[in-house]
């Protein structure tokens, strides 16, 4: 059995008298594809921005391979391995598909494993090959279409060689055919024995992926298990899957 690589303890968000996430305990197992599901406003995405190191939680406590990394900064979390990607698209539009993807290369973390420019060029050529985006290398990233653009901030989270990838709507305003290679990728990646945890309103397409999940509504868990247990939980179809959970089980 694969051990614990990251664990949550009563994590708290609070934003003025609103608590965004309220005694979150999580965890995850590495290895493992987890799913974070649950309405608008449960907390989702904040979750994920303390879990990075863009927030710093109000109360309780997040730890990394035994590591209490509460209180690190996004980069010092970045270097350890933890790599978020966003809902909308975050890239350096004035540069090309080539620069994005060299930009985590140069990272203290990615220096100490790309000794010169020979070892950069050939880690970005075969990542590049590998998220299928080679012919756009040379681009710029501005006029590409929505869903290259999501295969190259794919691509540059994946520079950074991370151990565990949080995925915020990696499927947000792809349309189907744009979704199977980036889904595709995402399989690839956790064949390695990586680690990814995953929003995603895209319901069918997030239980074909994810192996766990996770249900959360105000900020609370209010149900975890397997997809077939979160699809027929009372409590989550309440809050989010509606009357035709049962179509998303085995699917």
């Amino acid at each position: 059995m694969n051990d614990v690589i990251l664990k949550t303890i009563d994590l708290t968000k609070r934003f003025g008298g609103l608590a965004a996430v309220d005694k979150v305990s999580i965890e995850v197992i590495e290895g493992e594809i987890l799913g974070i599901l649950g309405p608008n406003g449960a907390g989702k995405t904040t979750l994920f921005n303390i879990l990075s190191g863009y927030f710093r939680p109000t109360e309780g406590t997040f730890t990394y391979k035994g590591r209490d990394i509460t209180k690190l900064s996004s980069e010092k979390v970045a270097s350890l391995g933890i790599v978020r990607t966003y809902q909308i698209v975050r890239l350096f539009d004035k540069l090309t598909v080539h620069e994005n993807l060299l930009i985590p290369c140069l990272s203290a973390r990615m220096s100490a494993k790309l000794k010169d420019k020979k070892d950069r060029e050939n880690y970005i050529e075969n990542l590049a090959e590998e998220v299928g985006i080679s012919e756009f290398l040379d681009l710029p990233t501005q006029g590409l279409s929505h869903g290259v653009r999501k295969l190259v901030e794919f691509g540059r989270a994946l520079a950074n060689d991370p151990d565990v990838l949080l995925l915020d709507e990696p499927f947000s305003g792809l349309n189907p055919v744009e979704v199977e290679p980036l889904a595709n990728v995402i399989r690839n990646f956790h064949k390695k024995g990586n680690t990814i945890l995953i929003i995603e309103h895209k319901l069918r397409e997030f239980m074909k992926l994810v192996e766990r999940v996770v249900a959360m509504d105000r900020g609370k868990i209010i149900a975890s298990g397997s997809v077939k247990e979160i699809s027929e939980n009372p409590l989550v179809v309440e809050a989010y899957l509606g009357k035709g959970a049962s179509r998303f089980v085995g699917t």
